[in-house]
């Protein structure tokens, strides 16, 4: 059966980095990071998911950078193998990536994201933490979507405006500074315009 579990979930980040059990989990990321010269070899936990978010995070941009398939897993780096276990651990059954993620630290992490999957109310809480992660994706993706469109639609005005200011032999406004303006100014504006012309026009 599929783990189904993305460690990217906040939820299911705290339960593998951030509990005392998982020690060696947290450590192999860390190390896998930071390669340091002296590699960490312990970790204190302060109170339980002490390591969340505010002392390390799993950038899930970066993440799409690696593209590492299962052929290329044993000759991966570790930090190429951590990516390969949040990105795609969710789509394997655990025997099959504990075969291709060995080591203490992947078992310990592999378990943990077992443990969510087999416990009703943990994997009831995971569920919640990832509808919001992907519910704030979606508005996050929608904010973005309606600025493109307004940066068209103040592009497509500006242009516009140019034309008629053009043709009413005026000096054309430059487009950085009519970008500038507020979108319901620049329809003004060309509404001005527009008017200028026909009034032009019927003399």
């Amino acid at each position: 059966m599929l783990l189904g579990i993305k460690p990217t979930v906040d939820f299911a980040f705290k339960k593998v980095f951030g509990s005392p059990e998982n020690a060696p989990a947290l450590i192999g990321l860390l190390n896998a990071i930071l390669k340091l010269a002296d590699p960490i070899v312990r970790v204190e936990f302060l109170n339980p998911f002490s390591y969340h978010s505010d002392s390390i995070e799993v950038h899930t941009v970066e993440l799409t950078k690696y593209h590492l398939r299962e052929g290329m897993i044993h000759e991966a780096t570790a930090i190429e193998q951590w990516a390969f276990f949040f990105l795609f651990a969710d789509r394997y059954e655990p025997a099959r990536l504990r075969e291709l993620l060995p080591g203490v630290e992947f078992e310990k992490a592999i378990t943990a994201i077992e443990a969510i999957a087999a416990k009703t109310e943990d994997r009831m809480m995971y569920d919640q933490r990832e509808k919001a992660q992907r519910d704030y994706q979606w508005a996050l993706d929608s904010v973005r979507q309606e600025g493109r469109q307004e940066g068209r639609q103040e592009g497509a005005l500006a242009g516009k405006i140019q034309l008629l200011q053009q043709l009413l032999g005026e000096d054309s406004s430059s487009t950085e500074s009519l970008l500038e303006r507020p979108i319901d100014e620049l329809s003004t504006l060309l509404a001005d315009l527009q008017q200028r012309l026909r009034s032009r026009q019927g003399q």
